[in-house]
Formats: structure tokens, sequence, C-alpha cells
């Protein structure tokens, strides 16, 4: 296929899809909703989707989410008799399957760096969508399966997240959003809203260019060899991470950590590397609050003989022998510093 044909086919596609707008729209500040948790949640089960009872995208529940989380038949009926997570919203654990979430709105830019991956990958094929913002917004996740449920990167783009398994969930029908006070609402391949709940063999596969894109190198031996510890200060770096309100990204970090059973050697660098990377790369804010999230879980489930030593260690191949602070994140830098200090030298107690 020739570079002009590629771009027609992908100039197509963007025909059909949905028309983007990038105006600002403000939030709708309506109160919560119950959610259906309890009549939706079977339904999805037997159509080999696995839910988990959630409010505003965070998990109700522990042991569910994370690297080790599991959603079994005997624990959705559980939550299904729940008085309180039977009214609960309701958020799919991406087994078999990831989605492309694609945010266009106040500003984000994701259907535009979507054109882009496609331009670079190939043109995604169509395939089951989600958004509570309507049948014509460029803002929506699209659900692809996958051959193996290996973590990916967190991110395609800027504005483009990606629900795996052990990172996010994701919310559909017939959950509400407060935002912008409508449900989110299923679409299918060829863009009319879909009738009937999709199932996970109704998505389409993701390409190998996209599924190569999206992989990522979780070996620890290969990064210590072309990664150089940081020798300084790592206070800075943390203040530097924001300590302001958490992005979703972070908030989706952070209970994804608090749902783990066990911290270890591996996932710690894991993690610390992702709360790195979304500030980084991704230019996520409030990231100071999954990494104090992470500091008091590791503490609480590791098994390491010096996890004081362990944990910093991590910290310091994280940070890396190059790295420059380019704000401080919040003016009351010292308060902030002497309180991470003061925190990290009691093992994860929260000092005042």
């Amino acid at each position: 296929m020739g570079h002009n044909d590629h771009m027609s086919e992908a100039d197509d596609r963007r025909m059909r899809r949905q028309t983007k707008s990038n105006r600002r729209t403000p939030p709708v500040l309506l109160p919560k909703q119950p959610g259906q948790f309890g009549e939706f949640a079977m339904c999805y089960w037997d159509n080999g989707l696995k839910s988990i009872p959630a409010e505003n995208k965070i998990p109700l529940v522990a042991g569910a989410t994370g690297h080790e989380g599991t959603v079994t038949f005997e624990k959705v009926s559980a939550w299904m008799e729940d008085p309180v997570l039977a009214v609960a919203h309701l958020s799919l654990r991406a087994e078999g399957w990831i989605s492309i979430d694609v945010d266009d709105y106040d500003g984000k830019q994701g259907a535009d760096q979507l054109e882009g991956l496609e331009r670079q990958l190939g043109v995604l094929p169509d395939t089951y969508t989600s958004t509570a913002r309507g049948a014509f917004s460029a803002s929506r996740q699209y659900f692809y399966r996958v051959p193996d449920d290996t973590p990916r990167k967190t991110k395609a783009a800027k504005d483009i997240e990606i629900v795996q398994r052990c990172h996010r969930n994701a919310a559909v029908h017939p959950t509400y959003h407060r935002k912008t006070g409508t449900v989110y609402q299923w679409y299918s391949p060829d863009g009319r809203k879909a009738e009937e709940l999709p199932r996970l063999e109704d998505f389409a596969w993701l390409p190998n260019a996209w599924l190569e894109y999206l992989a990522r190198n979780n070996s620890s031996e290969a990064d210590y060899t072309s990664r150089g510890f940081f020798e300084g200060d790592p206070y800075p770096w943390a203040i530097w991470l924001g300590s302001e309100e958490p992005s979703e990204a972070y908030q989706h970090l952070a209970a994804t950590i608090e749902g783990e059973k066990h911290i270890g050697h591996d996932a710690l660098g894991s993690y610390l590397l992702e709360i790195h990377t979304l500030r980084a790369t991704h230019e996520e804010t409030g990231g100071i609050h999954a990494l104090e999230a992470l500091h008091l879980r590791y503490f609480e489930t590791t098994n390491e003989p010096d996890p004081d030593r362990e944990w910093d260690n991590w910290v310091r191949w994280v940070i890396g022998s190059d790295w420059q602070p380019t704000q401080t994140g919040n003016q009351n830098l010292v308060s902030q510093v002497r309180k991470l200090a003061a925190m990290w030298a009691n093992g994860g107690t929260d000092a005042a």
C-alpha cells in the first residue's frame, strides 16, 4: 500500500468517525445518582466481561484490580447481593481486551493524537466504543481484543490512556457520568447506539503494529544496565510530581496500588516508574498522592528484608542520573519536603 493510499484510508475512517469538538464544556454540577451494578453485572459476566462496583471510576472493593486482582463468579455474585454495592456504578476490568481511551474536551487533543498514531501505525479497525458524551463526540473508549494481558504502556499519547488488566478500569453502561449528567452508552462498530451489551468476542482484534507500539519492557535487569542512579536529594523529585489534586490517571493508579495484596521488588519498581512517567512524559499532575499510596502499601505488604534500602534504590533508579527539576510543584516546598522526609523515615507513617 502506498503512502497516499494509506492516507486516503485514514481520511475515510475519520469521515466515518464521530465529528470532534474542542469547545470547552463546563462541568454539570449534578447530584450523585445510584447505579445498577446488581442488575447488569451478571449480564456482563455472561458476555465474557468482568465488572466491578465503583464510584467515579474508583473501585469500591479490594482485591479486584491491579496486577494480582481477580474478579470471579463468586465475587460478582456476592457484590450483587450487597445492598450498598448493588446500587453502585459499574466498571469493567480489562481481561482479554484493552481500551484506547481518547479524551477530546476542555482543550484536550486526543482525536488529533489518534489520527497521528493511525498515520504512523495504520488505521484501527471499527469496533465497539463507549462514551457518556453522545454519539457524535470524539471522546470515547475503543475496545479491542488482545492475545494476552501483559502490562502495556499506560498512555498511547498525552490525551489517550490505555485501560488494561493491571491498570485502570472502564466505566460503561449503565453508569452515570456526573459531569455530563448522562449515562454511558455502547456504540456498535458502525457508530450506531447499540441495542444490546457487547460480548468479548464482538470486540475487534488490536492490530500487531499497535500491539508492538503499546508494548513495554518490564525487565528490571535490562533497565538497570541502561539507567544511572540519582545521587542527589530525592525529596525535590517527590515535590516535582505535584501535590495538587491528582489527575484521573494518578487517581486510578493510586486505587490500583491500594488494592494490591502484595507489592514486591518488581512491582515496586514498575509502579515507581509509572508514577515518574506519568509526570515526565504525559504531564499528569498530583503524582505525590500516588507516591504516598505506594509507599504505604509497599511497607504494609512487602517481604523484603531491608525495605528502606529497597525503596531508596528503586526511587534513585527511577529518578535517573540526569534528572533535573523543571518546577517545584508547590510553593510551600520546605513544609512538603519535611512531611515527606518524616513519612519515609517512619516506614510509611503519615506525618502531620
